[in-house]
Parts: C-alpha cells; sequence; structure tokens
C-alpha cells in the first residue's frame, strides 16, 4: 500500500479504531503495541501528532462517520485491520467481537 491509499483523515479514523480495539478487552497486550506500532510506522504512516489526535481528540463517532464515507475496497482494509488487531495477542473476547461487530453495521462494511 503507498502512503497515499487512505487520507491523513481517514489513517488517523482507523488509528482511534484501532486504539478503541486495543482497550475493549481491559487491557493493552505487547502483541498489541507491537502490532499497532508496525502499522503506525509502516504502513500509515503516522506522526505523532497524528496519534495524539486519535488516541486523545478523536470522538469515536467522527471516526465512524469518516470510515462509513470510504469505499468499499477501503472500508474492507480497515475492516481487517481491526480483525488482525483483535486477533493479535492469541484470544478473541466477546466485548472485542461485540466492537467489531458495532463497527461494521455502523459503518456499514459490506463485501
Amino acid at each position: 500500500m503507498s502512503d497515499n491509499y487512505f487520507s491523513n483523515e481517514e489513517k488517523v479514523a482507523i488509528a482511534h479504531l484501532l486504539f478503541q480495539m486495543m482497550l475493549t478487552d481491559g487491557k493493552i497486550d505487547k502483541e498489541e503495541i507491537s502490532f499497532f506500532e508496525f502499522l503506525r510506522q509502516d504502513y500509515l504512516y503516522l506522526t505523532e501528532s497524528d496519534m495524539y489526535y486519535a488516541r486523545d481528540k478523536m470522538e469515536t463517532i467522527q471516526a465512524f462517520k469518516i470510515i462509513e464515507a470510504m469505499n468499499t475496497p477501503k472500508k474492507i482494509e480497515a475492516f481487517s485491520l481491526l480483525q488482525n488487531m483483535m486477533e493479535v495477542d492469541g484470544e478473541v473476547t466477546d466485548a472485542e467481537l461485540a466492537l467489531l461487530s458495532f463497527v461494521a453495521v455502523t459503518c456499514k462494511f459490506t463485501r
């Protein structure tokens, strides 16, 4: 993926939802941190300023609206990143599944 596949706004929205997925089970595992750092540096190319906004300033409803407006291939890619984050620590909780399902419905993911 080129660094301009997603707009910066889309990248920040994806990062916000990745943070939410990491927090959903009540603990952040080292595998989640490593995966997130890989995505941040080598896939989404987010700056520290972008990360601060995604983590501390962006509202979840804003992230949903941004992702809902993306085209289908981008939505599928974003959904895949969230699913990978959910699975990276080797355990999938009911809360994580519920969040993934909620994101899918709210952002109108279709294949």
